[in-house]
């Protein structure tokens, strides 16, 4: 199995299939997960946001979240973000 943890705009992880969504409890709190089957591999994502980008990145629970995973038993853990700027002016390739 591998993980998948995914930032913001990415909250369901689309041809995930036999999908099923299961809240985890662990010795560092809780984390949603979606497990199934995407290109016939194993995989558990979580959307660290929450699929309803609800949770705001300073009350992440990134340990209860690495924990689930490995519970699950991933291998392997891909993480991807999206990043921005407060500034109009500094946008994407300005740097």
């Amino acid at each position: 199995m591998i993980g998948i943890i995914a930032g913001s705009g990415y909250y369901e992880l689309p041809g995930l299939l036999q999908r099923k969504d299961e809240l985890f409890t662990n010795e560092y709190g809780e984390a949603t997960v979606s497990t199934g089957i995407w290109d016939n591999v194993a995989v558990a994502f979580v959307a660290r946001h929450g699929g309803d980008h609800s949770i705001p990145p300073n009350a992440i629970n990134y340990r209860a979240n690495i924990r689930a995973l490995a519970d699950l038993g991933a291998a392997s853990v891909f993480a991807v973000n999206v990043v921005g700027s407060m500034v109009p002016e500094r946008g994407p390739g300005s740097l």
